[in-house]
């Protein structure tokens, strides 16, 4: 209730910024909620939003209210796989990693690999930093093999501009970084999973502060 008093007082601002914080509160509170008046806002918002950066925002955190449950939102998000704004088709990446971070698929797979050939080098970036985020906690073997099989092709590729390029080599690193053989990576601690959140929150973050990239460290124990 909290949450969704905030946010209807602080989206109906002039100043972007402060609505994309208001969404940021209302979709944490509501991770892995699936709750659909909350979807349905969410959605809402995004056709009537102006401003590119408030729905990147505002997609994104369609990601942290499925958090972990992609086959729920993967109805929705393929309404913007093709999306004609590519600040959407970037938050629609980033949705799809956090929405598979503990229950990868083949089919998020695919709808990444599809982004990572985007016309926009942005897109094809959060394409990349997704798929390492799928992979990360990903005990299929045979599913991890193909993603660094995806990787390891992209790496030697020579047509990458710079933020596609440090989109692979982040990707890539994603899925090689050791996690402590003791950790539960199951997520059925709510401590534990409350922190992969906040984790994954503020790594996102690196879209307006590089440094935030380090907060990915907060996952290894």
């Amino acid at each position: 209730e909290i949450a969704e008093h905030l946010f209807e007082k602080l989206f109906i601002s002039n100043n972007s910024i402060i609505r994309s914080g208001a969404i940021c509160i209302y979709t944490l509170a509501f991770t892995g909620s699936f709750n659909l008046k909350v979807t349905e806002k969410i959605l809402e918002c995004i056709s009537k939003d102006l401003d590119d950066n408030v729905k990147k925002t505002l997609v994104i955190g369609l990601g942290f209210i499925f958090f972990s449950k992609f086959f729920l939102l993967e109805n929705i998000i393929n309404q913007f796989i093709n999306h004609f704004n590519p600040f959407i088709r970037y938050g629609a990446c980033l949705a799809i990693g956090i929405s598979s971070f503990y229950n990868n698929s083949y089919k998020a797979i695919e709808l990444l690999e599809k982004l990572s050939t985007d016309r926009i080098d942005f897109v094809r970036q959060g394409s990349f930093i997704a798929l390492g985020l799928c992979t990360f906690r990903d005990q299929n073997q045979v599913r991890k093999n193909k993603v660094q099989l995806f990787f390891e092709k992209k790496l030697l590729d020579t047509a990458h501009t710079e933020l596609s390029r440090f989109g692979v080599i982040l990707g890539y690193s994603l899925i090689h970084i050791n996690i402590n053989k003791n950790t539960k990576i199951n997520g059925s601690s709510y401590a534990k999973k409350a922190i992969d959140v906040i984790t994954l929150f503020l790594f996102i973050q690196h879209w307006y502060w590089l440094p935030c990239i380090l907060f990915i460290f907060l996952l290894i124990q």
